[in-house]
C-alpha cells in the first residue's frame, strides 16, 4: 500500500509539474502575442499622428500662402493706385471686363 501510494504521489507530483509547465507555456505565449499587438498598435499610431501632422503641416502652409496673397494684392493695389493715372485706370478696367466677356 504504501508503495502505491508513493507511486500515486510520484505520479500527481509529475501531473502537476506537467500541468505548470503547459501553464508557463500558455502564458508566454500569450504574453508574446499580447506584446506583438501592442507593437503593431503603437506603430500605427505613430503613422496616423505622422499623417496628422503632415496634414496639419500643408493646410498651415496653404493659409499662409493664401494670407501672403492677400496682403500681397492688397500692397500691389496700393502701388497701382499710386502709380497709375486715370486713363490707364480705365484702361485696366476695360480690359478686364473684355477678358471676362471672353471667359
Amino acid at each position: 500500500m504504501k508503495a502505491e501510494y508513493e507511486q500515486n504521489m510520484l505520479e500527481a507530483r509529475d501531473k502537476a509539474n506537467a500541468i505548470l509547465a503547459d501553464a508557463t507555456k500558455t502564458a508566454s505565449a500569450k504574453s508574446d502575442e499580447i506584446l506583438k499587438e501592442a507593437s503593431a498598435n503603437a506603430v500605427a499610431i505613430k503613422a496616423k499622428a505622422e499623417k496628422d501632422i503632415e496634414q496639419e503641416k500643408r493646410k498651415a502652409v496653404n493659409e499662409l500662402k493664401e494670407e501672403i496673397g492677400g496682403m500681397a494684392m492688397e500692397i500691389a493695389g496700393k502701388v497701382i493706385e499710386r502709380e497709375i493715372n486715370e486713363e490707364d485706370h480705365n484702361k485696366l478696367i476695360n480690359e478686364f471686363i473684355e477678358k471676362v466677356g471672353e471667359a
